[in-house]
This record gives C-alpha cells, structure tokens and sequence, in this order.
C-alpha cells in the first residue's frame, strides 16, 4: 500500500447510530495516528443519527456503496 493511498472506514450498508458514529471515531483516532483514513457510509442516516450528528456538531460521512478492487477498506 503506498503511503498516501486513502483507506476507507466504513459500517453497515443499512447505517445505524453505532455504525456511523464508529467510523467517525475511527476517522479522528487514525488521523491522529497519522493514517490516511476517510469515514464513509453505505446507506443514508436516519432521524436518531441525524439528531446524535447534529446535537454532536458533527457532519455525516459520505456515501460509498461499493469499494473497487483492490480498495483498502476498513469495517467497524
């Protein structure tokens, strides 16, 4: 993997709060590390998750359905 390739962070395909809010986690602790890392989301939030997003001050990842081969990916 070459050093400024991006790996995604990414849960379910039908998000809920836990999967979301995971990859966001996940997103602020590599990038702390040092690790090229992008939060990502397979599906649209609800309701709950937009309220947690919002009451948080936080923006929802962007939507990635499928990944193309050879995509580092990571699942939380």
């Amino acid at each position: 993997m070459e050093n400024n390739e991006v790996i995604y962070i990414t849960g379910h395909k039908n998000p809920d709060t836990d999967s979301i809010v995971s990859a966001l986690v996940a997103e602020y602790l590599f990038k702390k590390l040092g690790v090229n890392v992008k939060a990502n989301k397979q599906g649209e939030v609800s309701k709950e998750t937009q309220f947690v997003l919002e009451a948080c001050n936080l923006e929802a990842p962007e939507t990635n359905t499928s990944f193309k081969e050879g995509t580092h990916v990571i699942l939380v």
